[in-house]
């Protein structure tokens, strides 16, 4: 990320991924930032009313801040539950409480989040950036539209060495060299090395 963070990175960058399932963006790892763009257009001919935008953040990515350009309509503080963010977008019309957005609008919304630890390895139904768009008509119908991004979350790189450490306390001595068919009884150690050699942490091993 450039040091102003993701906003100085325009809309129209090719450093921006669609995120697609089949091409995840990524590679991102434990403390990275990652930033996804939320864009509506809205009509050129008339204006939006009571507009709504919803993301929800997958599992593991922290919320960690959000800004809209400079060119978008108004944006409000959003409201946020666990993982679900929602802003309301417009400015009060004359004569109306409804929220008003201007046709021709564009709104480009910045948000910011931190992989955390519950990130990494996570199996989750939805592990995509899901944001949900709403507005409302004159006559008070509402009118939907979602979109989706997935990012690919670095695994942990992990390897497994099981050995025997001891026969009897000697540790130079092989267990085959016990096994001389008297049926005599003998103690062999047996020792087991799990390494994680990649840059992130690896949790709730379990060694059977």
């Amino acid at each position: 990320l450039p040091a102003a963070g993701c906003e100085a990175v325009s809309p129209g960058s090719g450093d921006w991924r669609a995120g697609d399932d089949t091409d995840p963006a990524g590679d991102f790892r434990l403390g990275d930032t990652v930033c996804y763009l939320l864009t509506v257009d809205f009509p050129d001919q008339v204006d939006t009313r009571n507009a709504t935008v919803t993301d929800v953040l997958p599992e593991g990515i922290a919320y960690a801040g959000s800004a809209a350009s400079g060119t978008s309509p108004v944006v409000g503080t959003p409201t946020i539950d666990d993982r679900s963010l929602v802003w309301e977008i417009g400015t009060p019309g004359t004569g109306t409480a409804d929220r008003i957005v201007p046709a021709g609008a564009t709104l480009h919304l910045y948000v910011r989040g931190t992989v955390t630890p519950d990130a990494v390895g996570a199996v989750v139904d939805k592990p995509e950036n899901l944001m949900k768009y709403r507005q409302e008509n004159v006559a008070g119908d509402v009118f939907f539209l979602r979109d989706q991004a997935a990012t690919e979350i670095v695994p942990p790189a992990l390897s497994i060495l099981k050995g025997v450490r001891d026969v009897d306390g000697e540790t130079g001595r092989a267990a085959t060299s016990q096994a001389a068919g008297d049926g005599a009884a003998f103690e062999a150690l047996m020792t087991t090395h799990i390494t994680n050699s990649g840059m992130v942490y690896a949790r709730a091993l379990k060694v059977a």
